[in-house]
């Protein structure tokens, strides 16, 4: 903590599912914050608030955009991706935004396996199948976790005229895309661990019948 710049910073650690007392690796990229205070108005943090999510929407709208033609953009849908004038700076960190919501997105549900209990292999195998259909599913998070990556490379489509700082591509670029993937992985191994759990756990009536 430095009270001179009024922020925090510190690392954390992630327990493994299912694994009580135990914690996933530390790395500096992917288990370390920093947070600054930030004085503002009620008014200033609806704003805040709608901005940000105005600018989600623009990049959805933009992964669809680039993902509209398979194996390449159409050179007009390029030059018109060029032609908006979009700030590679500022899509970055939409694209880093997205991709953290993702991460917490998986840990919500994996957290929500965790709790569920079943009276029987039948409710059980029905509970399962139930989340499938609302989109807790392996296929489903491997889908969106590739859309968060795929977003990544928007960053280069949008910079390819050279007109915009190198450094930006080369490191921030790198960065982001590297603790994205890695914070991804992770999240998404939490969320299979607990679905193998809740797969595999024992219902109520079983361990009824071993008292």
């Amino acid at each position: 903590m430095d009270p001179a710049s009024k922020t925090i910073a510190g690392k954390v650690c992630q327990l493994l599912p299912g694994e009580e007392g135990f914690y996933a690796p530390s790395t500096e990229v992917t288990h370390t914050f920093r947070l600054a205070l930030v004085h503002s108005t009620g008014g200033e943090r609806v704003a805040r608030a709608g901005l940000f999510a105005a600018r989600q929407r623009r990049l959805r709208l933009l992964v669809a955009c680039v993902a509209a033609k398979q194996g390449g953009l159409e050179r007009s849908r390029l030059q018109d991706l060029k032609d908006l004038k979009l700030d590679p700076s500022e899509i970055l960190t939409d694209v880093v935004d997205a991709a953290e919501a993702v991460c917490a997105r998986f840990r919500r549900q994996a957290a929500l396996l965790q709790g569920l209990t079943f009276t029987s292999h039948q409710h059980r195998h029905d509970t399962i199948a139930d989340v499938a259909k609302k989109g807790l599913s392996r296929a489903v998070a491997h889908a969106v976790a590739d859309s968060a990556l795929t977003a990544f490379t928007m960053i280069g489509l949008i910079d390819r005229q050279g007109q915009n700082r190198p450094d930006l591509i080369q490191d921030k670029l790198m960065n982001g895309c590297l603790k994205a993937h890695q914070r991804l992985g992770l999240a998404f191994h939490r969320l299979d661990k607990s679905l193998q759990s809740a797969e595999q756990r024992l219902p109520q009536d079983v361990l009824s019948g071993w008292a």
